[in-house]
């Protein structure tokens, strides 16, 4: 029996992708999603070219058959990655950053209601709800090593700062190996 919400999606790809980029940019301020919607240089807007990758190897992973789950999952995971690390820097809090992938649930939902409202489709569409909270668990994942990390270095450079102040102030004295007799 072939699925006919993926196929759905596949027939509709660029229409899915385009209304999932609005919806993500929707999340910035409106002066942000402006200057980034016009700009189609990947070089002079990385952000905007991030989502695209990301969304187009998350729309891949939807529609891949089930045999082949696995490996499209695996294939979206750098462009997730790569989206997830820009959000995890940006000053949005934690469910905010990760509010771009529920957001599929609602473009596929408002595209393709009529096609799900009172047809076996609403199984399938179930499905790929759960197939996308699958990308929204890895991407939670991605965003707390991200925010991990980001903590770690603002500790290290921290401390370093500590350290040269007061070096400079000759607030520091070295260590000798030998101990001191009492």
């Amino acid at each position: 029996m072939t699925k006919k919400l993926p196929l759905l999606i596949a027939q509709n790809r660029a229409k899915v992708e385009q209304k999932w980029f609005d919806a993500i940019l929707s999340t910035y301020a409106p002066e942000t999603a402006t200057v980034w919607k016009k700009e189609k240089n990947r070089f002079a807007n990385p952000v905007c070219h991030a989502f695209s990758v990301c969304i187009a190897a998350v729309i891949d992973y939807l529609v891949s058959n089930d045999a082949d789950t696995d490996s499209r999952l695996e294939a979206a995971k750098p462009g997730l990655e790569e989206v997830v690390r820009i959000r995890a820097v940006q000053n949005f809090a934690p469910s905010e950053a990760l509010t771009f992938l529920p957001l599929l649930k609602k473009v596929v939902r408002e595209m393709f209601w009529n096609d799900l409202a009172g047809s076996d489709m609403a199984v399938e569409f179930l499905a790929l709800e759960s197939r996308i909270d699958v990308v929204l668990l890895l991407g939670l994942d991605i965003y707390s090593k991200c925010r991990e990390k980001l903590f770690a270095l603002r500790i290290k450079e921290l401390k370093n700062t500590h350290a040269t102040l007061l070096r400079r102030a000759n607030l520091v004295c070295e260590l000798s190996d030998t101990v001191p007799k009492s």
